[in-house]
């Protein structure tokens, strides 16, 4: 596995997602990668993975709060999470209606509840994590929706994270 990971498993709600993950996967030669077609409401009954990663999907839920302890129950030791989130000045989520459910990239339900920024780092906080820190990466101003602070990520760290300390000295910290 490329960059030492031992195994990496898949989540995707939608067949043709997972079928071209598989695909990729073939191409690129990776092996021991799972992909599972299953609901994000199911991530519950997965447990024991050291990360997690979540790219894209709490603005397509409609149980963000269950969806978010669910994530940190199910890694060991910290989640990179990457999420649309709004800039309004409160901590919550708005209410977004008439979503195209056939659409590959939506979720399952035609409404859905998109975070603030101050939502989702407050609902991570919430759910258990001891530190969440948002990575702004150096080509930031050239990849859209990260450039407008649309599109946010994170690395949030469970408490007694064994790799907090490696991680950390190597972010560069700007205040």
């Amino acid at each position: 596995m490329h960059l030492g990971a031992g195994s990496v498993t898949g989540l995707d709600l939608r067949e043709e997602n997972i079928l071209q993950a598989k695909w990729l996967a073939e191409v690129y030669g990776l092996n021991n990668i799972n992909f599972i077609v299953e609901n994000a409401r199911n991530l519950g009954k997965y447990k024991g993975f050291d990360i997690a990663f979540c790219g894209g999907l709490l603005y397509h839920l409609t149980f963000p709060t269950e969806f978010l302890r669910d994530l940190f129950n199910c890694c060991e030791d910290f989640v990179v999470f990457d999420t649309m989130a709004h800039s309004d000045p409160f901590s919550g989520f708005h209410l977004v209606v008439n979503r195209n459910v056939s659409y590959s990239a939506e979720g399952e339900s035609s409404y859905e509840f998109h975070p603030t920024y101050r939502g989702v780092v407050d609902m991570l906080l919430a759910v258990g994590f001891e530190k969440v820190i948002e990575l702004i990466g150096t080509d930031r101003a050239t990849v859209p929706h990260y450039q407008e602070g649309v599109v946010r990520s994170f690395i949030c760290f469970k408490p007694k994270s064994k790799s907090r300390a490696m991680i950390e000295s190597r972010l560069t910290f700007r205040g």
